[in-house]
């Protein structure tokens, strides 16, 4: 689903693991081929945490109607949290342009500090977005998300990682990531 300029996937939690303050989280889902892959995002709790926000995940019932939310301020909690999640179902939010200001941010200082940690970020949001397997346009539902899925038609690549070893050595070599900032489950 696509709004404004987040964009929010499906997949299922595999693995993660925090590593100087970014959660790398391995998850499952479908490129745009339809094949099933393990790829990786990462999830910067501490930079999310040093702008003076939680970080927040929030449970959504099927219909919408019931949702809590929750907001987490410590990264031994976010990964406990994790650890809960792990083999389920999620939803994730991914910043298509964090190279640009938000006119939501709540200040000019807190718009500063979001681009310095996240403005190099928005090429391989994108790519990685042009990657995932998705319905066809026409078949989308809402005028909005059909434009949004448009801005992101094209090949696209995913990080595919086959074992656990490859996995370690994605989180040492330091590889550039597509990032999120939510995480939804049921």
């Amino acid at each position: 689903m696509g709004f404004s300029d987040f964009f929010i996937f499906q997949s299922v939690l595999l693995f993660h693991k925090n590593i100087d303050g970014e959660e790398i989280l391995a998850l499952g889902l479908k490129d745009r081929s339809g094949k099933r892959v393990v790829t990786a995002v990462t999830w910067p709790v501490s930079n999310i945490l040093g702008l003076g926000l939680g970080v927040h995940s929030a449970n959504v019932s099927k219909d919408y109607n019931d949702s809590t939310a929750n907001s987490y301020f410590d990264e031994g909690e976010i990964s406990l949290f994790l650890d809960e999640k792990m083999g389920l179902l999620i939803n994730l939010t991914m910043n298509t342009t964090p190279d640009k200001p938000d006119p939501r941010f709540p200040s000019e200082e807190f718009g500063k500090a979001y681009l310095a940690f996240f403005a190099d970020k928005g090429e391989i949001n994108r790519n990685f977005l042009t990657g995932i397997w998705r319905p066809k346009v026409k078949d989308m539902l809402g005028e909005r998300t059909r434009e949004v899925f448009e801005k992101y038609n094209g090949k696209g690549s995913l990080l595919n990682l086959n074992n656990y070893t490859n996995f370690l050595n994605l989180t040492n070599d330091g590889v550039d990531l597509p990032y999120v900032t939510t995480l939804y489950y049921q």
